[in-house]
């Protein structure tokens, strides 16, 4: 019997029905996901509010075609300051607002401006805006998925 070879294929020889994966092609395959998805990227998170606030604590992005999801768990440094709380550094733009996600051990939403100065925005349960000073000294761990250009 004939056996016949591709690229993508390589028959054991046995003469029996099936293929196996060429191990080649299986390692290309799999580094073509790995460039798609890719492991996260460290991003560094900014005070948007204009209070030149400094946030210390890991950021992580994941970009898979237009769809970027986001993991940010910083520490709010200590302040009175009464400007709106708002992040910036957001890795890419977002091409429209996000939805309202809950922050982790603490009763606050937030959702993603969408526009070419994304950013994030946090917000009491009531609706109202949070302010640096509402925010002063706690830990924010969030996660959420926008889409870009």
């Amino acid at each position: 019997m004939a056996i016949t070879r591709t690229a993508m294929v390589d028959d054991d020889g046995s003469g029996k029905t099936g293929t196996i994966i060429n191990n080649a092609w299986k390692t290309e395959l799999y580094g073509q996901i790995d460039a798609l998805i890719g492991p996260p990227v460290a991003f560094t998170v900014t005070d948007a509010s204009g209070a030149g606030l400094t946030f210390s604590g890991p950021s992580g992005y994941v970009r898979i075609g237009n769809i970027v999801s986001i993991s940010i768990n910083i520490t709010f440094p200590a302040t009175a300051n009464a400007s709106l709380a708002r992040l910036g550094g957001l890795p890419y733009f977002s091409l429209n607002a996000g939805g309202l996600y809950t922050i982790y051990g603490i009763q606050r939403v937030y959702h993603i401006q969408g526009n070419s100065n994304s950013m994030i925005v946090f917000h009491a349960t009531t609706g109202a805006q949070l302010t640096n000073a509402d925010l002063s000294g706690q830990t924010v761990a969030l996660g959420g998925t926008y889409q870009t250009a």
